[in-house]
């Protein structure tokens, strides 16, 4: 209030005009909106700023609790496929399938391995390496006979 009243005296006193009081007011007006628009513009920037760091560090957070080698994929069932070495190929017999030293009278029907177990409820166990060796075995016994050549 001191400042107000000390402001006024040369006012009162014909020291100054009552223009340049107006154009002092309208300066201070237009000084305190500017100073008000500052304030939400910094606290609008203030506000962000925590917003940001508080969702970079719950992204940090995550990925320090859940690191991609630690999540284990879902577990699901290779699937059982005919190839050469467990079926019938087209325009060759069942039996050229099989190893050498296997019987074909003791072969398992094409069909039969196809339609999977017996028990719904029983899961079938795929052997990757025996189909792999299975796999490897056709592949030699197709190129001995391409080449005319006794497969055994």
């Amino acid at each position: 209030m001191r400042d107000r009243g000390a402001a006024a005296l040369p006012g009162a006193a014909r020291q100054i005009s009552i223009a340049e009081i107006e154009a002092l007011a309208a300066q201070h007006a237009r000084d305190a909106h500017r100073g008000r628009w500052g304030r939400r513009v910094v606290t609008v920037g203030v506000i962000g700023a925590v917003a940001g760091g508080g969702w970079a560090a719950w992204k940090w957070w995550q990925k320090q609790s859940n690191p991609d080698w630690l999540v284990e994929p879902p577990v699901t069932p290779l699937p059982l496929r005919t190839t050469p070495a467990t079926g019938p190929a087209s325009g060759s017999s069942a039996s050229s399938s099989l190893p050498a030293d296997a019987d074909p009278a003791d072969a398992e029907p094409a069909d039969a391995r196809a339609s999977g177990p017996a028990d719904p409820d029983e899961e079938e166990e795929y052997d990757v390496e025996a189909a792999i060796e299975a796999e490897i075995e056709a592949q030699d016994a197709r190129n001995e006979q391409d080449k005319g050549g006794d497969p055994a």
